[in-house]
């Protein structure tokens, strides 16, 4: 499928240098545009999928994202328009390079990026993390989003470890790594000692099933 796209607009790149000049201008600065924007897409690589929900206003295009989605993303309503400026959704990593690009192409607005960013982000990476990598694109988190993984923000820390280390830390030594480890996805000092204190082993390993009474 790469190959024969790729075919075709090295044929319609070909068909511009052809038609420059003899042709109608505005036609030919239009297909030019068009090989520009999709050697660039094409430029990131071919691991995300893109796929546009279109109709017109008030076909429920709100609706049905968010339930692909599986999250209130869209705002849906009856007044019309309801939504005004693009969204996106993304489901795992690897997928920054195209949203970098989706919002430079004016695909996606700033509040949509930051809420995009969130949701791919928020599984793996403290609010820190997030912030930077927002304030490198210069959008800021807004007070809800901030709220929202403030709430969670010890819980998701507790999955993160969870998931690359087998057990509490035994040693200072663990308790050292474990730490650091936190702190480089983007978890703040403070929360990441009230998370090692919970893990302290006070009460053997029952003292990580209290993860939920703070």
């Amino acid at each position: 499928m790469s190959l024969a796209l790729d075919r075709r607009l090295a044929a319609l790149a070909e068909a511009v240098l052809v038609a420059d000049g003899r042709l109608d201008p505005d036609v030919v600065e239009g297909a030019r545009r068009v090989t520009e924007k999709a050697g660039a897409r094409l430029g990131l690589g071919l691991e995300s999928t893109v796929v546009a929900l279109v109709g017109p206003t008030g076909a429920g295009k709100s609706l049905l994202f968010n339930t692909l989605s599986g999250r209130e993303l869209a705002a849906v309503g009856r007044r019309r328009p309801t939504t005004s400026t693009g969204q996106a959704a993304v489901w795992g990593d690897g997928a920054d390079a195209l949203l970098d690009w989706l919002e430079a192409n004016r695909f996606l607005s700033d509040v949509r990026f930051a809420e995009s960013r969130v949701h791919a982000r928020a599984q793996r990476f403290g609010v820190q993390r997030i912030r930077s990598e927002l304030a490198q694109h210069a959008v800021e988190l807004s007070p809800d989003l901030a709220a929202s993984l403030a709430a969670s923000e010890i819980e998701r820390a507790a999955a993160v470890r969870a998931r690359r280390f087998a057990a509490p830390p035994a040693s200072a030594a663990e308790h050292a790594a474990q730490s650091r480890f936190l702190l480089g996805r983007g978890f703040s000092p403070e929360l990441v000692q009230r998370l090692m204190r919970r893990l302290a082993p006070t009460d053997g390993a029952a003292s990580e099933g209290k993860l939920g009474a703070d």
